[in-house]
C-alpha cells in the first residue's frame, strides 16, 4: 500500500493495534507497507525513506523481526511443495493415512492446512500438476498391488473441487 499524495501516512494499525507510528513532528512518514499474510501469520515490510522494518503477526499480535528473519517467513509462507506419493512419512506439510476395508487396503495423503503443492510425482514419474495459480492438490487416495498404484487424485480448482 502506498499513501497518496499529498496526504502522509502516520499509523499502521491492525484492529487496535498499533503496529507502526511516525511523531506528528517527524519528517519521515511511512512510504509504503507491503503486506504478506498466510492463514495466521502475517508479514509486514514498513518502508520509511530508505529505511525497511519488518514485523510478524500471529493471531493479531505482532513483533518487530530482522530482515534475515523476515525474509525466512517469507520463503516458508511462499513455500509450494511437491507430493511424493511414493514417500509414505508424515512431515510437516503432509499427513498420510493408511485404510483397510473389504480386504483392500489403501493409503490416504492430505495436505496439512496453510500449505499448497502444485505437482504430485510418483518418485521421478509427474503424476500431476497444476495450471497456474488456479490449481492446488487438495488429496489423493493410493491403493499399491505389488509395484502398480491406483490414484485417485483431487485438487482445488477456481471452479471448485475436481477429481
Amino acid at each position: 500500500y502506498t499513501p497518496v499524495r499529498p496526504n502522509k501516512l502516520r499509523h499502521l494499525v491492525w484492529s487496535d493495534t498499533v503496529i507502526h507510528g511516525v511523531g506528528e513532528d517527524d519528517e519521515d512518514t511511512i512510504e509504503k507497507v507491503t503486506v504478506h499474510t498466510h492463514c495466521h501469520e502475517t508479514l509486514i515490510e514498513v518502508s520509511l525513506g530508505s529505511t525497511k522494518v519488518h514485523y510478524l503477526g500471529r493471531d493479531g499480535e505482532f513483533e518487530f523481526i530482522s530482515e534475515h528473519k523476515y525474509q525466512e517467513e517469507l520463503r516458508e509462507m511462499t513455500k509450494t511443495i511437491v507430493v511424493d506419493i511414493n514417500d509414505v512419512n508424515d512431515n510437516k506439510y503432509l499427513s498420510y493415512e493408511t485404510n483397510t476395508a473389504y480386504g483392500i487396503t489403501w493409503y490416504n495423503i492430505v495436505p496439512i492446512s496453510c500449505f499448497y503443492s502444485d505437482k504430485v510425482v510418483a518418485g521421478n514419474v509427474t503424476v500431476w500438476t497444476g495450471v497456474g495459480c488456479h490449481q492446488r492438490f487438495a488429496g489423493a487416495s493410493v491403493y499399491v498391488n505389488g509395484h502398480e498404484k491406483l490414484v485417485a487424485l483431487i485438487y482445488h480448482d477456481v471452479d471448485g473441487m475436481k477429481e
